[in-house]
């Protein structure tokens, strides 16, 4: 943007004043300046003042950088008055009914925010596994599956491995002494493991840890209870627990965590629609409303 020497000029001279004013004199040397100050710039008939400008420069700012700052505020300002200017001409009055939508927006903003205080202090978070187990099983058929889902061991070990055929055996044991030798042997040998059969895990993530093609899921879970293979590289053995088909209902444990924010949820409506009731009844029993039809 082209300023010419009169805007730079008066831009300097506030800046002067800005920078040399102390503490003591500031406020009067300003004072004396806003009472016959000359506009810095002027798009169509909006103009700024050297009072606009006031706070802007910090006092630590060396000359160079106070003279760009207000410089790119000015340019700044410039921008943003063309542009209000072709908004006006461009939007009609309806659109251009900003105040009421403004205070639609405090009022949604306030009753949100007394709200949330409301909630802070009413709502109860504790939430017990017999109130989990009871909104499962009244909701089971909320929780469907969307993907293949499985409990099993998973070893990944180098090919030419001595310790495969040992692994082969240990993993399909429930003796927990042999459970333990497995462990041993994984942690000291295995390229990557899963020895927590306990926790559901998608079956998609699991198939991209091994190299078998499986065209499909849902048959390789009814049909195969353990797998061994390999590529040029590395041997991959898998035992499975259990297995859930999708579109089946979610085992418990792996919706626990989203009923319980389902239940605070529906705690909070409950303290909002209550409180809306009450303050409602009170209002009809103050005679604080009327409404005329």
């Amino acid at each position: 943007m082209n300023y010419n020497l009169c805007t730079y000029s008066i831009i300097a001279f506030c800046l002067g004043l800005f920078l040399s004013c102390s503490p003591k004199d500031e406020s009067s040397g300003i004072r004396d300046l806003f009472q016959n100050e000359e506009p810095v710039a002027r798009v169509f008939d909006s103009y700024l003042y050297p009072s606009d400008l006031k706070g802007l420069v910090s006092p630590s700012a060396s000359r160079k950088d106070s003279v760009d700052m207000v410089k790119n505020y000015v340019d700044s300002w410039v921008r943003q008055q063309l542009m209000l200017q072709v908004a006006d001409k461009n939007l009609s009055s309806k659109q251009k009914d900003i105040e009421k939508r403004l205070k639609e927006y405090e009022n949604s903003l306030l009753i949100y925010m007394y709200e949330n205080e409301l909630v802070k202090q009413k709502l109860d978070t504790a939430i017990t596994d017999i109130q989990i187990e009871a909104y499962y099983n009244e909701h089971k058929n909320n929780f469907q599956l969307k993907t293949n889902i499985l409990k099993l061991l998973y070893v990944k070990l180098e090919k030419e491995s001595k310790f495969v055929d040992s692994v082969r055996i240990l993993i399909q044991s429930n003796k927990i002494e042999e459970r333990r030798r497995l462990e041993n042997y994984c942690y000291q040998y295995a390229v990557n493991y899963i020895l927590d059969d306990e926790s559901w895990r998608p079956f998609d993530e699991v198939i991209k840890q091994i190299p078998f093609e499986i065209y499909s899921q849902e048959h390789f879970l009814r049909h195969n209870k353990y797998l061994k293979t390999s590529d040029s590289s590395y041997t991959y053995i898998l035992f499975i627990k259990d297995y859930m088909i999708k579109e089946n209902n979610s085992p418990l444990e792996m919706v626990r965590s989203n009923i319980k924010h389902i239940i605070i949820n529906k705690r909070k409506i409950a303290i909002i629609d209550s409180m809306y009731k009450s303050l409602y009844q009170q209002a009809i029993l103050n005679n604080d409303f009327e409404v005329n039809l």
